[in-house]
């Protein structure tokens, strides 16, 4: 998010500023970066066609007093806005995705559809998350002040490809330039687990092997720490930090750790196929996703296809 030129703000229609448009101008403003803000609505009836512009003429008018409501008293000559109002028959996501495979946006930010129980995201968030080419901020309401915010970042340090370790790299520079921007320490989360442990103690197929189950669990955490360091070293986070190395399976680690430690924004991969049509959540990443009610910022690896097509 800290070198987006081009931004894609996904508007709710409500009517009132929204936390989604108050960061979209400020992120706009610092990058010195082109903001559009799109709203997209369902097709009207077949009896009220004849009304479409002057509709759209309504929601643009008031699209626009909310931006100017957030943006009155900054200097906006740094930030070029426009507003984009269209409605159609395909889905209004689908839409959203078109416009970011048209026009190149790298980051789409949008507020996240409120849940009756507070965790996890509606149908079109998730449709965004698994098929949205760029980077997507999902927000929620904050729970503290800006400068007060506790933002974390996960990422493994142990990869199956290339991709996988460039976007940890990502994460961890992107984690950096957000906590520099907001004044805060991002927390690098990182969880470790050796599912072999209980194996090793069910002696009767060990044999003659003289290693001690507990010496091969300290054995993996050092490794899995070493690597680490060692990912978040070669990252150059220049802004202060904390780690949290935790034992146990991502995706019952995170949430918690999530909601004990009252993280406002979480950044994470989605693990995907790469380089062709098609994206899948892990499974990882879809538990932890149904799990947070905090903010999102969501990268997927680089090559990733979406298989919406632009047209």
């Amino acid at each position: 998010m800290h070198n987006a030129r081009n931004i894609l703000y996904v508007s709710n229609d409500s009517g009132d500023p929204s936390e989604g448009m108050k960061q979209a101008l400020a992120l706009a403003a610092l990058n010195g970066a082109e903001l559009t803000v799109l709203l997209v609505y369902p097709e009207l009836p077949k009896g009220s066609r004849h009304l479409v512009s002057r509709f759209e003429e309504f929601l643009a008018a008031r699209l626009r007093d909310s931006v100017d409501s957030i943006s009155k008293g900054r200097n906006s000559d740094e930030t070029s806005i426009s507003i984009v109002v269209e409605g159609g028959s395909s889905p209004p996501v689908i839409r959203v995705i078109q416009r970011v495979l048209q026009a190149g946006y790298d980051l789409v930010i949008k507020d996240a559809e409120p849940k009756i129980e507070g965790r996890g995201f509606r149908a079109a968030d998730m449709t965004l998350l698994r098929k949205c080419p760029c980077t997507l901020w999902l927000i929620r309401p904050p729970l503290r002040a800006y400068d007060e915010m506790h933002i974390a970042v996960a990422v493994d340090s142990e990869f199956r490809n290339e991709a996988e370790r460039n976007l940890s790299l990502r994460l961890l520079r992107l984690a950096d330039a957000l906590g520099q921007r907001l004044k805060v320490e991002p927390t690098v989360l990182s969880c470790w687990d050796f599912e072999f442990e209980e194996y090793l103690h069910k002696s009767q197929w060990l044999g003659s092997v003289d290693e001690h189950p507990a010496n091969t669990v300290t054995s993996v955490e050092h490794h899995h720490r070493i690597a680490l360091d060692a990912l978040i070293a070669e990252s150059g986070m220049r802004g202060m930090y904390h780690v949290r190395h935790l034992r146990g399976r991502a995706d019952a680690v995170i949430p918690l750790f999530a909601d004990r430690d009252r993280v406002d924004i979480l950044i994470m991969g989605t693990v995907a196929r790469t380089g062709i049509s098609g994206f899948i959540i892990g499974n990882t990443a879809e538990n932890i996703l149904e799990e947070i009610s905090c903010s999102l910022v969501a990268l997927k690896p680089e090559g990733f296809v979406s298989p919406i097509k632009a047209h």
